[in-house]
Formats: C-alpha cells, sequence, structure tokens
C-alpha cells in the first residue's frame, strides 16, 4: 500500500471517528455546531439543515431529511461518489479531469442559488 493511500485511509478514519462522536452528542445532548451565518444575519446558508438532515436520515425519516435541506439531500449521493473518484485519482497520483472541476463548480453555484432561493421564498 503506498503512502497516499495510507494518508487518506487514516485521514478518512479520523473524519468518520469524529462523525460518530457528532452524532452521538446532537443525539444524546441536543448539541451541534451552530451556523454563524445564521446566527449574524438571520439568513441561512446552504449548509443549515445539515446536522438535522443526517439524524432524520439516521432515522429513515427521508420526508423530514428533505425538508430540513432540499438542495443536499437530493445532492448527497453526488458529492460522495465525487469524493470517492477523486480519492481514486489521488491514490494513482492521477490529475482531476477539467470536467469534474466544472462539476464542483457547478455544486458550488447550486449552493449559492439555493441559499438565494431559500431565503427569498422562505424554505
Amino acid at each position: 500500500m503506498n503512502r497516499r493511500v495510507k494518508k487518506l485511509i487514516i485521514g478518512w478514519l479520523i473524519v468518520i471517528i469524529l462523525g460518530i462522536i457528532y452524532y452521538f452528542i446532537v443525539r444524546y445532548f441536543g448539541v451541534g455546531i451552530p451556523c454563524y451565518i445564521y446566527a449574524s444575519t438571520g439568513k441561512k446558508c446552504p449548509g443549515c439543515g445539515l446536522t438535522r438532515m443526517v439524524m432524520h436520515m439516521g432515522h429513515l425519516q427521508f420526508k423530514e431529511a428533505f425538508m430540513d435541506n432540499q438542495l443536499m439531500f437530493v445532492l448527497w449521493p453526488f458529492i460522495v461518489g465525487e469524493l470517492i473518484y477523486i480519492m481514486v485519482k489521488y491514490c494513482k497520483e492521477e490529475k482531476i479531469p477539467k470536467w469534474n472541476l466544472a462539476l464542483i463548480y457547478t455544486y458550488a453555484g447550486l449552493a449559492v442559488l439555493f441559499m438565494v432561493i431559500r431565503n427569498a421564498c422562505g424554505l
């Protein structure tokens, strides 16, 4: 196993462990990471509702999860696929194709558009 693969595995293990710890903190203590944009402006950012969405998905409450953050509910499988693709490219020491970078920028643009629409429409 090459050095890049080992670093990637260790990094993801840390992320998964921290995610599990965060899940239990939110579930049993009701304390989550606050959104500083919402706290300071009263406007929802593209990530507002992600914790609630994940918690609802963990309980198989998909309607509630969709209502928490519509964009991320729809995009999360694609983003996970994107992360896997980028990790494979990283491990093979290959460059990320331009079409893939365009896709990432499209996701970012959708997030900004979603933020504008959700605040204008009160989603």
